[in-house]
């Protein structure tokens, strides 16, 4: 459908949108400034459309649930999810919008997620001026690079996949901050479901590496909302990347899911470890993001004898996960087995169910009678997996770098 444009549009605009005590007219689209929010609208109009391929919207406005920002051309209107601000602190004071619109906008329009006008006030911020808050990255770059990490972690977000933000946390003990109460909340037997005090957590394991989908994330802000939980400084500062994200929209009484999901390593992983768990994480982060991947795992595994389906159980279990959670025991077996390279799957399997034997003894017996084709049966799996990886993603495995 053709656009209409110059003076024609602004008619249209005009009288189509006829303006009200809350709208603002900008006669200067390169405005550089914004004003005080007491001199906020909540409409904006240009005479002449501006055109965000090289330019950003930023806005500021004061709202305690997120936002519906709608931006038209005179003939049509995309709307875009903008996260609460309170400004309380530098993530909730400002919200630059990165997508591009695909037209050149006319009008500007803010509204809450209940659907009441929000006032608020725009700048424009050059492309090339501006500082991402989570950059896209590839792999190569987050694990080879030599950006000092200042405060807490380095954000990046991920080429591949759909909305994958990936944290390098500074160090374990940093990570834990954030992420601990989470694991035990999604993952740990005997602990899902629940939120964990930090007495209860005092001692305990959570994960080198993490990865949660909107779902889990939703989950655990609504359960913390109902029961007035008292989340830490950490976790209140993980939410609101999750809201400006766009992972996590504030409807009001419960928190809804946009799209997306987070995965995590830090700094102090040994090189080789990081490699391997940031292929393990983003491997999750496509099985959350992905509904056609993550049902050719689902499929696989159903279709998998049911004795290696027991083996996986057994493996699971004995590395703290859930086995009552049938979701969970595919994705980590597709996390589990394409972390490698191929020439290692055989010797890291047999040795982690050794571990297991001289652990717990009582298993010894269980374990001895599966090493013998054990190698096969993980070789198997490793390359079936890696075909239906390769089916929707061009990379090889055990490092996730993209393949010739």
């Amino acid at each position: 459908m053709n656009r209409f444009s110059g003076p024609v549009l602004i008619i249209l605009v005009l009288s189509v949108l006829p303006l009200t005590a809350g709208d603002v007219t900008l006669l200067n689209p390169r405005f550089d400034e914004s004003p005080s929010l007491d001199r906020a609208g909540t409409s904006y109009f240009f005479p002449f459309p501006l055109d965000l391929r090289d330019s950003f919207l930023t806005l500021e406005y004061r709202s305690g649930l997120s936002c519906r920002l709608i931006l038209s051309d005179g003939t049509g209107k995309e709307s875009y999810a903008l996260p609460p601000l309170d400004g309380s602190s530098d993530l909730s004071r400002r919200y630059t919008l990165e997508e591009k619109p695909p037209f050149p906008v006319s009008s500007a329009e803010l509204r809450d997620w209940q659907d009441r006008p929000v006032p608020f006030t725009l700048t424009l911020t050059g492309r090339d001026e501006y500082d991402y808050p989570a950059p896209e990255a590839d792999h190569g770059t987050i694990l080879y690079s030599d950006r000092p990490v200042e405060g807490d972690y380095l954000l990046y977000r991920w080429t591949e996949g759909d909305h994958i933000l990936i944290f390098d946390f500074r160090d374990y003990d940093t990570q834990d901050l954030y992420l601990k109460r989470l694991a035990f909340f999604m993952e740990k037997p005997g602990f899902r479901g629940t939120l964990m005090t930090n007495e209860e957590m005092a001692g305990l394991h959570g994960w080198n590496a993490h990865d949660y989908s909107k779902e889990g994330l939703a989950d655990f802000f609504n359960l913390a909302r109902d029961t007035d939980f008292p989340l830490s400084r950490e976790e209140e500062a993980l939410r609101q990347i999750l809201l400006n994200g766009g992972i996590l929209i504030d409807g009001g009484e419960t928190y809804l899911t946009g799209r997306g999901a987070i995965v995590s390593l830090t700094r102090e992983t040994t090189p080789v470890l990081r490699e391997r768990f940031i292929t393990h994480e983003s491997l999750h982060g496509i099985f959350f993001t992905d509904e056609e991947f993550r049902e050719s795992i689902r499929k696989y595994w159903l279709s998998m004898p049911a004795r290696y389906r027991e083996i996986w159980r057994f493996f699971m279990v004995n590395n703290f996960y859930d086995p009552r959670d049938e979701v969970l025991m595919y994705n980590e077996m597709m996390g589990y087995t394409l972390q490698l390279h191929r020439k290692e799957v055989e010797d890291y399997f047999v040795w982690r169910f050794h571990r297991i034997g001289e652990i717990h003894p009582e298993r010894r017996d269980y374990i001895d009678g599966v090493v013998p084709y054990l190698p096969q049966a993980m070789l198997k799996i490793y390359d079936d997996l890696s075909e239906l990886v390769r089916l929707r993603y061009p990379y090889d495995n055990g490092a996730f770098q993209r393949a010739d």
